[in-house]
C-alpha cells in the first residue's frame, strides 16, 4: 500500500485526536490497488449481482403465481356462471350465447306474465285452442314443444327442419282470428339438426290496452 507518512496539519486540527493514522490511507488506485482490495471489491460486485438476480427471480415468480391465482379465479367465476345458466334455462341445442338466451327467456316470461291470483278468472280456452289448431297448416311440419293458450296471450314453442318451414308456418297461423288477436313474428333459432321457433300472440284485451297488464 501506498500512504504518506503524516496527515497535513489542517486535517490534523478538523479531525482532533480521533486516533485516525495515515498508514491506514490507501493511494494507489486502478490496476494499482493492491490485490487483497481487488479481490474483496471483486466479491462485493459478485454478491450485489448474485442479491440483483434473487430479487429479480422474486419479483418474477410473485408475478407468476399472482397471474395464475387470477386465471384460476376467472375460470371458477366462469364455471359458477355457465352452472347458474344451466339452472335457470331448459337444455337447448341453440348456438346463441346463454346471456342471450337468458334474456329472451325474460323477455317471453314477461309477455306472458299473468294477473294477481286475486284477479284471475276461470275462462276456457278450449275454443281458442281447437280454432289455433284448425289453422295449422298440414303441408308444414312444426313439430310442437309447448302451446300454452290463456284469454289473452298464445305461445307455440316447437322445432321445424328450416327457416322457411317456420315462416310458412306463421303466415298460416296469423289469420287466426286476424281482428281481434295479432301475432308477433316469430322468433328463430338456428340448431345443427333444427330449427327452433317461438312465436307469441296478444289477444284483443292486450291490445285494447296496449300491452301486458
Amino acid at each position: 500500500m501506498l500512504h504518506p507518512d503524516s496527515l497535513p496539519t489542517f486535517i490534523v486540527e478538523l479531525i482532533g485526536s480521533s486516533g485516525f493514522s495515515a498508514q491506514s490511507l490507501n493511494l494507489l488506485v486502478d490496476d494499482y490497488r493492491p490485490q487483497p482490495i481487488r479481490s474483496a471489491q471483486r466479491r462485493l460486485g459478485f454478491q450485489i449481482i448474485f442479491l440483483l438476480i434473487l430479487v429479480a427471480a422474486a419479483i418474477v415468480i410473485g408475478l407468476e403465481r399472482r397471474t395464475a391465482r387470477l386465471v384460476r379465479q376467472a375460470s371458477q367465476l366462469q364455471t359458477a356462471r355457465l352452472a347458474m345458466y344451466g339452472d335457470v334455462l331448459d337444455a337447448s341445442n341453440s348456438n346463441q350465447p346463454p346471456e342471450i338466451r337468458l334474456v329472451a327467456e325474460l323477455r317471453r316470461l314477461r309477455q306472458t306474465r299473468q294477473q294477481p291470483v286475486g284477479d284471475l278468472q276461470i275462462e276456457d280456452c278450449t275454443p281458442l285452442l281447437a280454432d289455433l289448431l284448425s289453422h295449422w297448416p298440414d303441408d308444414v311440419f312444426m313439430q310442437a314443444e309447448s302451446i300454452s293458450v290463456t284469454p289473452t296471450t298464445i305461445s307455440v314453442r316447437g322445432t321445424a327442419p328450416a327457416s322457411d318451414d317456420v315462416q310458412r308456418f306463421a303466415d298460416a297461423v296469423k289469420q287466426f282470428r286476424a281482428q281481434s288477436w295479432r301475432l308477433e313474428q316469430p322468433q328463430v333459432n338456428a340448431g345443427r339438426d333444427a330449427v327452433q321457433a317461438h312465436c307469441n300472440g296478444q289477444g284483443s284485451r292486450l291490445l285494447r290496452s296496449g300491452g301486458a297488464p
